[in-house]
């Protein structure tokens, strides 16, 4: 986006908000000097173009009739008035954060992901989010547990969501088409796909992108952050989305809650602090014991021992031994590629 267009946005976004009254097409027509030297259907197309651009990214930009005030809220009723007895205004009560209603445990939580994200050597937009957030905590979070706020939480592979997100976001919003090189766990190579992407979702601390894969020509699910050399391949509105496909129904079940073997009880040790993290890796379906400990059932047990091998500072497998053995080669393994060894 140029600077000049994103200057234009920021300032026509002051204004409707600011406006205690719609505001009328001649009046944002003055507002900016790319408005006032356009002739009245360029207007027209880059101020439509505009309004559709705040709508895409939450800006709830509404229409009203100048003189009753009422909200036009379809197209027809937009078709029975003129231009000039059409206002704009932004709901200021949906634009703002909402104050927030939350648990000490839940503030802490945002206090652990702010302070590490500040710290971090490459602090992103995230880091200003929290001490926003922050200015709303009250006395009782801030004095609880402040060591939770130490907590390291980064994901190692976030600098990879980071470098990708603004660009498999034009591609979802833009609808088009993507090439990129995807390593896929399992595999020792990695493999270039093209996609048409459908929707961008954050699920449990990890983005995904949920593509029609026009290599294995079914619907596929790729985690962000092993995804490299990403270009925009196709034009803009190059394919349309099915109205069908609901993203929780390829997004939200565990890997290890897919079919791939016998039913069988894991049994987890967590380390006292950590709860937190884990309770929202391991989902709903958990079963949480007084004492800390968790017990959660495993149906495909292969991606469940990379998970634990993964978090291998926060849970401990109590129980069955071959899984806990399994998490054992799983954690050697590793620790071998990072020395070199493989």
């Amino acid at each position: 986006m140029s600077s000049h267009k994103t200057e234009r946005l920021i300032d026509l976004i002051a204004l409707l908000l600011s406006s205690k009254t719609p505001v009328t097409r001649a009046r944002i027509k003055k507002l900016r000097p790319e408005y006032q030297t356009a002739g009245e259907a360029t207007f027209d197309r880059m101020f439509a173009r505009d309004k559709k651009e705040l709508l895409d990214i939450g800006v709830p930009v509404k229409l009203y009739h100048i003189e009753t005030d009422q909200e036009i809220s379809t197209p027809a009723q937009a078709a029975q008035c003129r231009p000039e007895e059409i206002g704009y205004l932004i709901d200021s009560n949906e634009y703002f954060l909402p104050q927030l209603d939350l648990e000490n445990d839940e503030w802490l939580a945002l206090r652990a992901i702010g302070s590490t994200s500040a710290r971090a050597k490459d602090p992103s937009e995230l880091s200003s989010v929290w001490r926003k957030l922050e200015c709303q905590l009250p006395k009782s979070a801030r004095e609880a547990r402040p060591e939770l706020a130490q907590t390291p939480g980064r994901r190692r592979d976030a600098k990879a969501d980071v470098k990708h997100l603004p660009k498999l976001m034009d591609a979802v919003l833009e609808h088009r088409q993507l090439d990129f090189t995807y390593h896929a766990i399992g595999n020792d190579h990695n493999g270039r796909r093209a996609v048409k992407p459908y929707y961008l979702v954050y699920h449990t601390g990890v983005w995904y992108l949920l593509a029609f894969c026009l290599l294995r020509n079914e619907l596929r699910v790729f985690k962000v952050s092993r995804i490299a050399g990403l270009k925009l391949s196709g034009k803009k509105d190059g394919f349309k989305v099915p109205e069908d496909i609901n993203p929780g129904d390829y997004i939200g079940p565990k890997a290890w809650e897919m079919p791939g073997g016998q039913d069988q009880i894991v049994e987890l040790a967590v380390v006292p602090g950590q709860a937190w993290i884990i309770r929202g890796e391991l989902g709903e379906k958990a079963q949480w014991k007084g004492d800390g400990s968790v017990t959660v059932t495993v149906r495909n047990s292969e991606p469940f021992v990379r998970w634990a091998a993964a978090n291998w500072d926060r849970v401990k497998i109590i129980s069955p031994i071959e899984l806990v053995k399994k998490v054992n080669i799983q954690i050697n393994h590793t620790k071998e590629i990072y020395n070199g060894k493989q």
